[in-house]
């Protein structure tokens, strides 16, 4: 498939599609593809996007060969508020498939065990001397499962549940993304540090949450 045939099927502000165009010109450039390969691309292009909405904005790739073998600080020099920080965060963790939702869907599994719980109740169409009825999707609710095969039988569940949670429990890929992001050089959400670099800039004040300041900031 050619370059051309791939972009005509991509909006260019869909990171999952960019996540496969990124795939796409690895391959063309011959390197070697793997999941290593790709997250390190994610962690990059995460970085890129931190400092571009940061405040000032930033070209991360020059500040890294401005500053690269030196010992300058330049992530306190940037601003970006932690919803932010967040909210990019998780884009891309979502866009390049890092975040396991396994945890989430094992939680459900667990509240609908312990619990009374819904399912989907599907009522048939039919005719009768008043006319045509249309089916409808309704819901009925179900009774715990220690109702339905016994508390021995839900707890050996249980048990086989817990194991595979503590099997999964870290998500190795996630960690490595997000310990680079956060203990890397991700601009900093301390205002003070960057109203000190840059004397009178204005920081947007819209993006600007408590959680922004330190406790000097408010002693002042």
């Amino acid at each position: 498939m050619s370059e051309y045939t791939i972009r005509a099927y991509i909006n260019n502000n869909d990171l999952l599609s960019r996540y496969f165009l990124t795939l796409y010109y690895m391959s063309k450039k011959n390197f070697k593809i793997d999941r290593s390969s790709v997250i390190e691309q994610a962690i990059l292009e995460c970085l890129t996007e931190m400092y571009a909405k940061a405040q000032p904005s930033a070209d991360f790739n020059k500040l890294m060969e401005l500053y690269k073998g030196t010992n300058k600080p330049f992530y306190q020099w940037y601003y970006l508020s932690e919803e932010e920080f967040h909210y990019i965060l998780n884009k891309y963790l979502e866009a390049y498939k890092i975040k396991d939702n396994r945890q989430e869907y094992l939680d459900l599994i667990i509240d609908d065990i312990s619990n009374e719980y819904f399912v989907d109740d599907y009522k048939k169409s039919y005719t009768d001397e008043y006319g045509f009825h249309p089916g409808y999707r309704d819901y009925k609710k179900e009774m715990p499962l220690k109702d339905k095969i016994g508390e021995d039988a839900v707890n050996k569940v249980f048990e086989v549940l817990k194991e595979r949670n503590n099997f999964y429990k870290t998500n190795i890929e996630k960690e490595r993304f997000c310990t680079t992001i956060a203990l890397g050089c991700s601009p900093t959400s301390n205002v003070k540090t960057v109203l000190e670099h840059w004397g009178n800039i204005k920081i947007d004040s819209r993006h600007l949450t408590e959680n922004d300041f330190y406790e000097e900031d408010f002693e002042q």
